[in-house]
């Protein structure tokens, strides 16, 4: 049973939190007030971002317009600029087919290179001749590049054809001195003498096999950088051991023998300074050669422009919609906490309006009846309570003032039937002599016997109201001599 009442007291208790118990009315008013306000002030803020965003917009139109103009100028610009980058893709081409038609001449020197060097040389002029109707440039550096190319492509293949001629004919001249070494020698070993001349002949075929050596190695003619010095140091020795040897050579060979050889040495020193000089211009060519098709790449707008980035258009866009989000989960948060606090306020004034109302209509209700009005329990708003208060004083003070009149009215009907009885008696008999009044016999008369009344009311009446006074008067002066 106490657990009852506890789980009850708790109950109510919690009901009382849950409608916010006794707080009155301009409270409530006050708090759904503000958050009306607050939502007002989130709209006002929705609004404000509205306007703001509409703003923004705006001025992002205005920039992506002028951007648009600006965009529009540069792709009619970078048109011309295609165009003229076709026609120059169309140039680099013809030079690039033009710098391989070289090299392969240059390398193989036959019909069949010479005549794809030529259609690669009037290709490139068509070319150039087209660039320039089709960008109206004049004084320009292009012509003089190309034409300055072209003779460096011609010095090329023309120092390649000298450097093979020269070392065809450096080969051919150390092929026939080493010939006539052998020959020399092999008669040598045919003839009684042949000491001292052989001996010489084996001299001389040494460093004529030291001559080849050096020819042979890469680094005399074949490197970037030219290195003839161990060619020229064997070539000086060759010389050397011919004119040491001159008198054993001139005696097993002859004279003319000698003359050859020695013309022969001198044509390898001769061949190999040709081909040094030969070599230099050949470096000198390919460096031009390779060098100026950058120069011309340079001065063609090979590259299409590319079109201005919008990147400031983004990054706006990009910042409305990060601050927007924001702006909506606040916007959204703030409705959904204003309308839970509109919703509680609601429920809970209602459950704080509703129940006492009904409890004091009960009340009055029972009040009218005329029963006796239990104590309204309190519970609602404040103004509720101290009506609630206010109608149980009532309901108290007429019970009060109930019991009170009810008190009276029985004192006064008490009384009533008092003074009914004393007028009664007052009217049915004398209160001096205790004797029963005429009026009052022939009503008892009338009532007793109604057959006879007629006949002997009077005679009865009389002869009884006499005896009856007779009887009073005595019963009455007996006592009062007595008490005299």
């Amino acid at each position: 049973m106490q657990r009852r009442q506890l789980f009850k007291r708790y109950f109510a208790r919690l009901g009382g939190w849950l409608t916010l118990g006794s707080i009155g009315i301009l409270p409530r008013l006050i708090i759904a007030f503000a958050s009306v306000a607050a939502l007002a002030a989130t709209a006002n803020l929705i609004v404000e971002k509205g306007v703001a965003i509409l703003e923004e917009q705006r001025h992002v139109a205005r920039e992506r317009s002028a951007l648009d103009a600006q965009q529009i100028v540069a792709l009619r610009e970078s048109m011309d600029r295609a165009r003229s980058a076709a026609m120059s893709a169309d140039v680099l081409g013809a030079l690039g087919e033009f710098d391989r038609a070289a090299q392969d001449h240059a390398d193989s020197d036959s019909r069949s290179s010479a005549v794809r060097y030529a259609k690669a040389r009037v290709a490139l002029d068509r070319a150039i001749e087209k660039f320039l109707d089709g960008t109206r440039t004049t004084g320009s550096q292009l012509p003089r590049l190309i034409a300055a190319h072209k003779g460096h492509a011609d010095k090329l293949v023309q120092t390649r054809r000298i450097r093979r001629e020269l070392l065809s004919r450096y080969a051919a001249l150390l092929t026939a001195m080493d010939l006539r070494v052998r020959t020399s020698i092999e008669q040598v070993l045919k003839s009684t003498s042949r000491g001292t001349a052989r001996e010489a002949l084996l001299d001389v075929r040494t460093q004529l096999d030291t001559v080849r050596a050096a020819f042979a190695a890469r680094s005399a003619f074949d490197s970037r950088e030219l290195d003839t010095g161990p060619l020229a140091a064997a070539e000086r020795g060759l010389s050397a051991k011919l004119r040491e040897r001159e008198t054993a050579l001139r005696r097993s060979s002859g004279a003319d023998w000698f003359h050859a050889m020695s013309g022969d040495a001198q044509a390898l020193t001769t061949t190999r300074v040709e081909l040094f000089r030969n070599e230099e211009r050949r470096m000198a060519a390919i460096d031009a050669f390779a060098d100026e098709p950058r120069q011309v790449a340079a001065l063609l707008p090979a590259r299409v422009p590319e079109v201005m980035p919008e990147s400031r258009p983004h990054a706006l866009s990009a910042s409305m919609a990060t601050t927007a989000a924001p702006d909506r989960s606040l916007v959204a948060w703030v409705s959904a906490v204003v309308l839970l606090v509109l919703l509680y306020l609601c429920f809970a004034t209602i459950l704080s309006i509703v129940r006492p109302v009904r409890r004091l209509l009960a009340a009055t209700h029972r009040l009218a009846r005329g029963e006796n009005a239990r104590v309204v329990p309190t519970g609602g708003i404040r103004e509720l309570d101290t009506l609630t208060a206010a109608f149980n004083s009532m309901s108290e003070q007429l019970a009060a003032a109930r019991d009170s009149a009810r008190d009276a009215q029985l004192r006064l009907e008490a009384k009533v039937e008092e003074r009914t009885r004393q007028l009664q008696e007052l009217a049915e008999q004398d209160p001096l002599t205790g004797i029963a009044n005429a009026g009052n016999c022939s009503a008892r008369s009338t009532r007793r016997w109604p057959r006879h009344a007629s006949r002997a009311s009077a005679s009865a009446c009389s002869s009884w109201t006499s005896t009856t006074s007779r009887r009073s008067t005595t019963a009455w002066a007996i006592p009062t001599a007595t008490a005299c």
